[in-house]
């Protein structure tokens, strides 16, 4: 998704003050064919219909992806009732270790109903690369041979009933932020 920042400088407006706008490209969701924690094949088009709250990363990731998955997991739980109307989905970016059993036993550790996605290397590389995700494989020095993380962008889409990506969240806000702000797609 591309995001367009805008130095709006509104000094002769409202007196000296000046302020950072940011505008969201809507567009519709990439499609994707990937397979789910349960061993299923699984399309954009089966989250159609609910709000969808997506993220890239894998499951040995040391930091941020824990971090970014219990932030999703508050969303939901904090939505309340009306959270059972949101998806969330985690997409790996390491398939060489992310099978659908190993994602099962992750996802689930944040939320029961979290849909962990994984497929083949060049599904995950053209998945990434239509949402944008930048994701690279690093051997790590002074480890065991074969021992590797994986660096790669750290962005919660949200996604409308009609799969169009309506915004961007950050962990770094309070949950009740980020609830507010998807409430209005809605």
């Amino acid at each position: 998704m591309r995001i367009i920042a805008i130095f709006a400088f509104l000094g002769a407006i409202i007196g000296g003050t000046a302020s950072w706008l940011l505008i969201i490209d809507h567009r519709t969701a990439p499609h994707f064919a990937l397979v789910d924690h349960t061993g299923s094949r699984r399309t954009d088009w089966d989250y159609h219909g609910k709000m969808t709250i997506l993220y890239f990363g894998y499951s040995f990731c040391p930091d941020v992806c824990p971090t970014e998955l219990g932030y999703m997991s508050r969303i939901i739980r904090e939505f309340g009732p009306s959270g059972n109307m949101i998806t969330p989905i985690f997409v790996t970016v390491d398939p060489k270790r992310d099978t659908p059993a190993k994602l099962a036993d992750y996802v689930h550790l944040f939320c029961e109903r979290m849909v962990g996605l994984t497929g083949t290397p060049e599904e995950i590389d053209q998945a990434a690369k239509e949402f944008g995700v930048f994701y690279q494989q690093v051997d790590v020095l002074g480890q065991q041979p074969g021992f590797y993380l994986m660096n790669h962008s750290s962005i919660i889409y949200v996604l409308d009933q009609q799969g169009v990506i309506v915004d961007q969240l950050d962990s770094h806000v309070p949950v009740s932020q980020s609830i507010d702000r998807i409430k209005r797609f809605m």
